[in-house]
């Protein structure tokens, strides 16, 4: 049975039903014809935080920020032009991924606005993510998530400013004004 990718009339539909194929069917077939003309070299779909991704050596993926707990689970992959489909999960392939940086995404800017009642929000969220690189799919019992090393930054030693201490001064005295002589008329 071949699968093909037909996203056609509704005549269509139902003569793919008559003929015996459902809808579901073509869409599952359709999915696996997408992957393959996509990919053409060994790759996985992976489940990393409860999202699932479709990864090949050296690709790069923005994800919410991971833990060091986080789990990697292999759900389907292509390994030398064998594919493997998991139930749930691939036995035997694994993944070295590293994660390069750990930073905030851009900013999400909400906004409410009511019109004549001068009623206005504005709220911006960032995103905390990670970003991801694949560095290898593998045979092997375990999945691993490395973190790259902090690269140390040289910090220049600015020169330490003196502050020094106010001296006491000897506060002056005030001069009292002097008595003005008193001059008598004769």
């Amino acid at each position: 049975m071949a699968c093909f990718v037909y996203y056609g009339s509704v005549f269509a539909a139902k003569y793919l039903d008559l003929v015996g194929f459902s809808i579901r069917r073509l869409l599952f077939c359709s999915f696996f014809v997408i992957i393959y003309l996509v990919m053409s070299e060994n790759f996985a779909v992976i489940r990393l935080n409860s999202k699932q991704y479709i990864v090949r050596k050296g690709d790069k993926l923005k994800v919410d920020r991971v833990s060091e707990k986080a789990a990697i689970e292999v759900l389907l992959a292509d390994f030398d032009g064998e594919l493997m489909i998991g139930s749930p999960l691939v036995e035997g392939i694994s993944l070295d991924l590293e994660v390069i940086e750990d930073r905030k995404d851009e900013k999400v800017e909400v906004r409410r606005y009511k019109s004549k009642s001068r009623y206005r929000k504005h709220k911006g969220h960032r995103q905390p993510i990670s970003i991801i690189s694949v560095n290898d799919i593998i045979k092997g019992k375990e999945s691993k998530l490395t973190w790259k090393a902090a690269e140390e930054v040289e910090t220049a030693e600015k020169p330490v400013k003196k502050v020094k201490k106010a001296e006491a001064k000897p506060v002056k005295a005030a001069k009292k004004p002097a008595a003005k002589a008193k001059t008598v008329k004769k």
